[in-house]
């Protein structure tokens, strides 16, 4: 932890493999339905707080981890996947994405997806997280 968050208060963001935990402590989340958390992707980063998404087999999870608050929360989730992904610029750095036509964006840091855009990026999340599930399968067959 920072001298500065000590000081004030406030923890350490949180790592992928904790913000992918998170989505077990989620109301939607159903272990009995679920195969478990799959990946993460950050998607936008500040001084104080991170926004995630999270791809389980069966949702994908928006995740905002804000180092003011306690833990981290799901912002919001959905069973469509893989997502309908829109785009919108926001500012030099910012950018909006939209999943499943929700009119209600999520910002992104243009700069983590410099190299990679973000939609290739939840498309990569999404089929990244269904290889174990098909392999499992391929598995069963042989």
């Amino acid at each position: 932890m920072s001298v500065a968050n000590l000081l004030l208060g406030r923890r350490d963001f949180c790592s992928e493999n904790e913000i992918v935990e998170q989505i077990r402590r989620s109301k939607n989340y159903r272990n009995d339905l679920e195969e478990g958390p799959g990946y993460g992707l950050l998607i936008f980063d500040t001084s104080n707080q991170n926004t995630w998404l999270v791809c389980s087999p069966k949702r994908l999870y928006v995740i905002l981890d804000d180092i003011r608050r306690p833990e981290p929360r799901v912002q919001w989730t959905t069973k469509q996947i893989p997502p309908k992904v829109g785009m919108d610029s926001k500012s030099e750095r910012t950018g909006t994405v939209y999943l499943n036509e929700r009119p209600r964006g999520w910002l992104y840091s243009k700069r983590i997806f410099a190299t990679i855009p973000i939609e290739d990026q939840i498309q990569n999340l999404v089929q990244r997280n269904k290889k174990p599930a098909v392999q499992a399968e391929k598995a069963e067959i042989s």
